[in-house]
Formats: C-alpha cells, sequence, structure tokens
C-alpha cells in the first residue's frame, strides 16, 4: 500500500499487436528501426575513433571482442556484433529465393 492509501493496481497481459514468429515459414526484420535526424547527425566525427555515442552500427569481426580491439584499420569504432542465425540462416535463403539479389 502507498502511503496515500491507495493500493497498487498491476494490470500485466498479453500485447494484443504482438506474436511470436514461426523461424521456418517466416523472416524477421532484425535491426531495422527509424533512426533520427539528431541521432545520425555528425556521424562521420562520433563514429570515428570513439569520440562518443555511435548510433551506426559497425560489428566486431570474429576475435575483435576477446582481443579488445575497439576499432577498425580505418578507426571506425565497433559497437553491435552479427546476428549469427540470420546471417547464416536467413541471409542465404533470402540470396537463393529473391531474384533481386
Amino acid at each position: 500500500m502507498i502511503e496515500s492509501g491507495r493500493k497498487w493496481t498491476y494490470r500485466i497481459g498479453t500485447d494484443p499487436t504482438s506474436r511470436f514468429v514461426d523461424e521456418i515459414n517466416e523472416g524477421t526484420m532484425m535491426h531495422a528501426k527509424a533512426v533520427a535526424y539528431q541521432d545520425t547527425g555528425k556521424w562521420d566525427e562520433v563514429c570515428k575513433h570513439d569520440k562518443g555515442f555511435c548510433r551506426l552500427g559497425n560489428p566486431y569481426p570474429p576475435g575483435a571482442y576477446e582481443a579488445k580491439i575497439k576499432v577498425d584499420e580505418e578507426g571506425w569504432t565497433y559497437n553491435c556484433w552479427v546476428n549469427e542465425k540470420v546471417e547464416n540462416y536467413w541471409v542465404p535463403k533470402l540470396l537463393d529465393e529473391n531474384p533481386f539479389f
């Protein structure tokens, strides 16, 4: 009970707009979102040499994180990881099935 004398009401339920995806027959859009200008402004300065919070993805290559390597040869900061299931399972399916690639 809160000091005001009112009780806390729990309203936890399922989200009617969400559902689980059938990974066998459906694809999932990964790492997709709207990005506002203020999040990407001066990206060429912020994303190089770890000079700020970069909102553009530059994935760590295999072994770089463990070796504490934070930037690539050109100075771009690593800040995310490759989703191996998407890379190794879904991308080949997309490339095999889609005539535009």
